[in-house]
């Protein structure tokens, strides 16, 4: 691995799904270097696509001055292997949240 690189991903709200081939949750690692890398990582996604209001569970992040993440609360999905209901999100956010592999992390 490269040096980490601090801050460079300042500004990045990230929820890590990342799983083994047998299921087992692996998200520790990539949750680590994230935030070693500046980005905050969420445990939980709690946007709801389908839901009228949300009444508040999920905050307002400022990505980049003038730029707004809003409801949907986070900018990246980190994804090996993890829930189909995570990628259901990322496509009905409709562009908002970049969905990356665990190589983005690492490269």
């Amino acid at each position: 691995l490269k040096a980490v690189q601090k801050g460079a991903l300042q500004g990045a709200v990230v929820f890590v799904d990342v799983h083994t081939t047998e299921g087992a949750d692996a998200s520790g690692i990539f949750i680590e270097l994230l935030t070693q890398m500046g980005a905050r990582c969420v445990k939980q996604w709690n946007w709801n696509p389908r839901a009228s209001t949300l009444g508040g569970e999920v905050e307002t992040v400022n990505v980049t001055p003038g730029e707004v993440v809003g409801k949907i609360g986070i900018t990246h999905v980190v994804f090996k292997d993890g829930g189909k209901r995570t990628l259901e999100k990322v496509r009905d956010a409709g562009g908002v949240v970049r969905c990356v592999g665990v190589g983005w992390v690492l490269e």
